[in-house]
């Protein structure tokens, strides 16, 4: 079997939402800078816009529900380090995700 890493766009504004097919599926993957906590939280809705996550923080470096798999998704979600720092060090710059950070989809191919 082999991972099949899909590349997941990121962009600066402090909320965005964006279609795209993984595993043969349409979903749409909502990003939000929350102010209070100074953090980003993702929701994901399948194509019939059933919830399946809600405002879970994004965590760089941790593979995203890796631990509970996501009805019609087998893999992980995967938001990394440009420069393979601690993400910890970059509090002041979390505000520009696509500057310091990179985001994956991340599955086997069941071959």
């Amino acid at each position: 079997m082999a991972l099949i890493q899909t590349r997941l766009p990121l962009f600066s504004d402090a909320f965005y939402s964006f279609t795209t097919s993984l595993e043969e599926d349409t979903y749409t993957i909502s990003i939000l800078y929350v102010k209070r906590i100074n953090d980003w939280v993702i929701s994901i809705k399948d194509a019939a816009r059933n919830t399946l996550v809600e405002g879970q923080r994004f965590t760089p470096d941790t593979p995203l529900f890796a631990d509970c798999q996501l009805p019609g998704l087998s893999g992980f979600f995967w938001l990394t380090t440009k420069s393979g720092e601690d993400p910890s060090k970059f509090e002041d710059r979390r505000r520009n995700l696509p500057e310091y950070f990179n985001f994956y989809y991340i599955y086997e191919d069941g071959e």
